[in-house]
């Protein structure tokens, strides 16, 4: 409720085997696929036992509160964990999440998604956005989710009491890459868009079986659409080249400060990343104000939207730390 421990988000795709993690060890969020996209009985209790064990280990013990969801049946035995569920029909009122939080992660999302479509047209570049690109605009999105955020939403359901008012994060209304895509809907009926989508129900039998039939069956996409193995000694020249540009222009000095605590590494290194390559994203479209070679750029900006996360973690001296993001089932 103090909004400083969020939990990895789990995603749901249609695919149990995507492609286009082929070549990826690593993922800031849990995935587990099936064929309608569904929060599954059997998926719902994969996460607690890992939820579980992370408690165990860390000698811990929590209280889970859960909607009614069908999905939510509990099949296993916990070590750590107690699950409440809220009382029927009550949701709305007493679930934090559907005070806003969920809203607020969405619109980060959804501009997230707009930003990518809007850089595509610039660069007359074909419009992709595959699961593995979804998977980091997830996580991108949930951190950019204050703790402050929580609080209140935590507040606001009945779950603490205090006289402190905790004003919200200031809330992002620039809405400049939606303006330019010239629709007639707004940013909001966009950010709502899968308001009434179904997450879970009942499966019938030929449900059932279609989904075991269809386990091995992978995503059906082109090899070139395959992300390939980073090696050490490119992933070491990406860091350098981007060291030499953060060297080569004033006010950047503090992006790559050492840390003095550790546990917030693998955050802050995911958040420089992401201000870095939109930096340079807005350098290679401004043709009149070039800082670097454009293709030493293009390279750089490709480079480092494909660094495995293993890898970076091992060039800069630091351990794998694992991230806490948001599980919405």
């Amino acid at each position: 409720m103090s909004g400083t421990e969020k939990l990895r988000p789990l995603l749901i795709g249609k695919s149990k085997k995507p492609r286009y993690f082929k070549q990826v060890k690593s993922l800031p969020l849990d995935y587990y696929g099936n064929k309608k996209s569904w929060m599954t009985s059997e998926i719902f209790n994969l996460w607690l036992m890992k939820l579980d064990k992370k408690m165990v280990s860390e000698k811990r013990k929590i209280l889970l509160f859960i909607d009614n969801c069908t999905a939510h049946n509990l099949t296993s035995t916990f070590n750590a964990i107690k699950v409440q569920f809220l009382p029927p029909n009550t949701t709305s009122v007493l679930q934090p999440l559907d005070q806003g939080m969920i809203n607020n992660f969405k619109i980060f999302y959804r501009k997230e998604i707009v930003k990518k479509i809007v850089s595509a047209i610039n660069d007359t570049n074909q419009i992709v956005i595959n699961i593995l690109d979804a998977i980091r605009l997830c996580d991108k999105a949930w951190r950019h989710v204050k703790k402050e955020t929580i609080v209140n939403r935590f507040t606001k359901s009945g779950f603490r009491t205090s006289t402190e008012n905790i004003p919200d994060e200031p809330s992002d209304d620039n809405n400049d890459e939606w303006d330019q895509l010239n629709l007639n809907e707004t940013l909001t009926s966009y950010v709502n868009v899968d308001e009434n989508l179904e997450i879970c129900g009942e499966w019938t039998e030929n449900d059932i079986i279609s989904d075991i039939l269809d386990e091995d069956n992978e995503e059906e996409i082109e090899d070139h659409q395959i992300q390939s193995t980073i090696t050490n000694k490119e992933a070491k020249f990406a860091l350098e080249t981007l060291r030499k540009y953060i060297e080569g222009n004033e006010g950047m000095e503090d992006l790559f400060k050492p840390l003095d605590d550790k546990d917030e590494f693998e955050t802050v290194a995911k958040e420089t990343l992401d201000i870095m390559i939109e930096i340079l994203e807005d350098e290679t479209n401004n043709t009149g104000n070039e800082l670097i070679d454009n293709v030493e750029l293009n390279n750089l900006v490709e480079e480092l939207n494909r660094i495995d996360e293993e890898i970076f973690n091992e060039k800069v001296g630091y351990k794998s730390i694992s991230s806490d993001v948001l599980n919405k089932s």
